[in-house]
């Protein structure tokens, strides 16, 4: 059986597009990688700081994102997520590195003294990291 000229060029340009959507998707939404693994996420420096109330801390909290081989994942889009009255962060949904590692832009502590919180996740999957600021005025 042999096909027309259009609807081949037709069948062929399917077929790649297919082809492409298929290599390129990802399924980060749902806590897994580009390679469909479930992913596993850990701090990395610091976890804990000590700061001033409404000061900004001195080391941009970060985190190391792994698949189930214990590999680092790129282009994962991870949620720094302050606690309730523990300030603010910049940049807050940073994707990792070629390495997986996603750092927040920033974090400045809310105005009270005590123990405040910062909760970094990868959507869909229930893992997630804690980092404290110990608020202290100085």
């Amino acid at each position: 059986m042999s096909l027309a000229p259009a609807r081949r060029a037709t069948l062929v340009v399917a077929l790649l597009f297919a082809s492409l959507s298929t290599a390129c998707g990802s399924d980060d939404d749902d806590g897994t990688g580009p390679s469909g693994r479930r992913l596993a996420i850990a701090p990395g420096q610091p976890d804990s700081q000590f700061v001033d109330p409404s000061g900004d801390v001195a080391v941009a909290p970060s985190v190391l994102v792994t698949n189930s081989a214990g590999q680092p994942v790129a282009d994962v889009r991870v949620t720094f997520t302050p606690g309730a009255g523990s300030g603010t962060v910049t940049a807050g949904t940073p994707v990792t590195n070629a390495q997986g590692i996603a750092t927040v832009g920033g974090w400045r502590a809310g105005a009270a003294e005590g123990r405040q919180t910062l909760v970094a996740s990868v959507p869909g999957s229930s893992d997630q990291v804690t980092f404290v600021a110990n608020v202290v005025s100085g």
